[in-house]
């Protein structure tokens, strides 16, 4: 249990080594990512000052939510009254104490599964680092042959070397459909434990699927190698499993940080349009990133900070798991707001003679605020090709003749109003597995040919040319994306 007041005479056995058990352990032991095991009074009194150190400067444990918003499953931060025991520890000259106080030796990590043995087990291919030099990045591919759609209710991610394995995030790839619209599977970072999902909730891994792994690599001083196997655990009870759990991406593209710029500032927001609860938050910038903040504006008006994180560290990619689900009503907007610092002032910061644009290296930028949700009513959200559907309805009742059921570049459906020598209207297009509105303001038109400039809200911005052929009542183009005219659309008028 977290102390409330500090120890005042503190030794090892009674009052060190609970908390380190708790808190530090799980990366602190022999094969795994820290530097050194802290499971003994003989491993860690070399390091007492430095543990020290670290802890008063909160460096250690990893934890960077600001303790004034939210309450979170996983929180690993130590309280002061914990800080302050250990420092009267060190400074009275680090007592060993009576062996009989030492607490049950924690679970240790091994080479086996944690959770058991999964139902499916996926190894991906050998990866070999060179010693030192920039961070690696890899997709690696593992088909699952899967016969049946299956519901996954916990995945455990292991690689074998965690020396250099610094974060892998699990795509699902379904066949003829690209990419799974309900997000990631999941995602392992050093010293996280397996991700198991809530009782009665769980992925939906469609049969066929293949397993993509975002593999981040951190080299060391000499070569390595690593092998990443993955455990998957499928419901003993299809039936049991009553929501799925919808992995939301809050997005914004168009980075660009000047050489030295010290508050660069990006900004993204979501619309719930079904009653929902949030059960997780995971924000994700690179080396310039500095501060992420949520913020919830309720149908009523009224505001919350759900989680503030206001000394980012790329090295630490956390997922924020909430202690108890927050309620967001259909018609409440969360605002991701994210800070990067590009100055010399960032001691993280790489380079600051560079600007710094999109990118998916870690000397590049992102910015993405991770939601994990489930709805209210029924398994999933509404699916965005039902919604369309609606508001393709809608459209062609009030103006028959001028809605186009459009589809860009074969996987983005999209249902597009535009009569002839309108100067605004709105394209309602589905992307990753939600439907984004996007409007189309000031339109130039030249005869049939129309032209726009617009952004995909967290996507980016783009160009737009298209030309209607009312004979054949069909609208063709192509949109850009800033690299050239390079995703094309085509639709039928919705009759």
């Amino acid at each position: 249990a977290e102390l409330t007041e500090a120890v005042e005479k503190p030794t090892f056995t009674k009052d060190i080594a609970p908390i380190f058990f708790q808190n530090c352990t799980s990366c602190h032991q022999p094969g795994q990512s820290a530097p050194m095991s802290l499971l003994s009074y003989r491993e860690v009194r070399p390091w007492a000052k430095s543990i020290l150190k670290n802890v008063q400067e909160r460096t250690m444990p990893p934890w960077h939510a600001s303790p004034e918003h939210g309450a979170f499953a996983n929180d690993r931060s130590l309280s002061q009254a914990e800080i302050d025991t250990i420092a009267n520890w060190v400074n009275q000259g680090t007592k060993r104490g009576d062996v009989a106080d030492l607490p049950a030796m924690p679970e240790l990590k091994s080479a086996d599964w944690a959770l058991g043995e999964p139902d499916l087990v996926l190894n991906y291919k050998e990866v070999s680092l060179p010693a030192g030099g920039p961070d690696q990045f890899f997709d690696l591919y593992a088909k699952t042959d899967l016969t049946e759609d299956k519901w996954l209710t916990s995945v455990e991610m292991k690689p074998s070397n965690p020396l250099v394995a610094h974060h892998v995030i699990l795509y699902q790839m379904i066949p003829g459909q690209g990419m799974s619209p309900s997000g990631w599977i999941g995602a392992w970072a050093a010293g996280t434990d397996p991700m198991e999902f809530n009782e009665g909730t769980g992925r939906m891994l469609k049969k066929g699927a293949s397993i993509v792994a975002d593999m981040h690599y951190h080299p060391a001083e000499t070569p390595q190698k690593d092998v990443l196997s993955v455990g998957l655990h499928f419901a003993d009870d299809p039936e049991a499993i009553e929501k799925e759990v919808i992995n939301l991406w809050i997005a914004q593209q168009g980075i660009d940080i000047a050489p030295g710029e010290k508050n660069y500032v990006m900004n993204s927001s979501y619309t719930f349009k079904q009653d929902s609860k949030i059960l997780a938050f995971l924000p994700h910038m690179h080396y310039r990133g500095r501060q992420f903040t949520y913020e919830a504006t309720y149908p009523d008006g009224s505001k919350e900070t759900l989680l503030h994180v206001p000394d980012y560290n790329f090295a630490w990619q956390t997922q924020y798991t909430l202690a108890k689900p927050i309620a967001m009503p259909a018609g409440t907007r969360i605002d991701v707001e994210a800070i990067y610092d590009n100055s010399e002032d960032n001691p993280y910061n790489p380079d600051p003679t560079a600007r710094v644009m999109d990118g998916d290296e870690s000397f590049d930028e992102m910015m993405i605020g991770f939601v994990d949700y489930i709805v209210d009513d029924g398994v999933r959200p509404r699916d965005a090709k039902s919604i369309l559907a609606e508001l393709a309805e809608g459209i062609n009742a009030a103006a028959p003749g001028n809605a186009y059921d459009v589809n860009v570049a074969g996987q983005f459906p999209s249902v597009l109003h535009i009569p002839h020598g309108i100067k605004d209207t709105v394209w309602h297009i589905a992307v990753m597995g939600d439907v984004r509105e996007v409007a189309l303001d000031d339109i130039e038109w030249t005869g049939d040919t129309f032209r726009a400039d617009s952004e995909i809200p967290g996507f980016g911005q783009f160009s737009l040319e298209g030309t209607l052929d009312a004979e054949k009542k069909t609208v063709k183009g192509k949109i850009g994306t800033g690299e050239g005219f390079d995703l094309p659309f085509f639709g039928k008028v919705i009759e």
